[in-house]
């Protein structure tokens, strides 16, 4: 979802120039009066991995302790599936933004921006929409994938410990496969992704 279609919604969502008198980059194709450089829409990933970088040392240095000292400390398997809530939070909050975004496009309330050479045809809702949720995937590995992780390493023989990680790897890495195929389903004629001239 981050990867795919997060990044497929942050291109119709309003992407606000910063920098707004830069020079060299201006838009006559768009009537632009001045121009700007957009942020890469793909850049709001890196919201996943601030919280990471944020909140891992905070849980691992302060809550854990608490909840250890108070007898309250999550399983491993109980932090998976706190993980999985934040997760499934995350694509409800994608789901509402779409919902709103689509009210916008039905509409035709809509601002046309060029990024590369496409024109793609955006809600004026701001992308900053998006960071709730890309914080609460963040917040999902946290307690998702690095108890996954530590649960296989401690459980598995030490003889298999390497493997066992591979094969968590590989999984990952199928898993990203699969998505990427969903999308491509999806943006086949009669698809629900279909779209061979932008109208948002």
């Amino acid at each position: 979802q981050m990867q795919s279609t997060y990044v497929l919604q942050g291109l119709h969502l309003h992407i606000p120039n910063i920098f707004p008198n830069y020079p060299s980059n201006r838009s006559g194709a768009l009537g632009a009066q001045a121009g700007g450089y957009k942020i890469p829409e793909a850049w709001l990933l890196l919201a996943n991995v601030v919280v990471l970088l944020i909140l891992v040392p905070v849980k691992d240095r302060l809550l854990d302790p608490c909840l250890l000292r108070c007898q309250l400390l999550p399983s491993a398997l109980q932090k998976m599936a706190l993980g999985m809530l934040f997760g499934f939070a995350s694509v409800v909050v994608a789901g509402l933004l779409e919902m709103k975004r689509l009210e916008y496009i039905h509409h035709n309330q809509t601002v046309p921006q060029q990024i590369g050479d496409s024109v793609y045809y955006a809600a004026p809702l701001s992308i900053w929409w998006q960071t709730p949720q890309y914080l609460l995937i963040g917040i999902s590995e946290m307690f998702a994938s690095i108890p996954g992780l530590e649960f296989a390493y401690s459980e598995a023989p030490r003889s298999m410990q390497g493997a066992i990680m591979g094969i968590f790897f590989s999984l990952s890495g199928v898993g990203s496969l699969l998505g990427s195929s969903l999308v491509a389903l999806l943006s086949l004629p009669r698809g629900w992704l279909h779209c061979p001239e932008d109208h948002g």
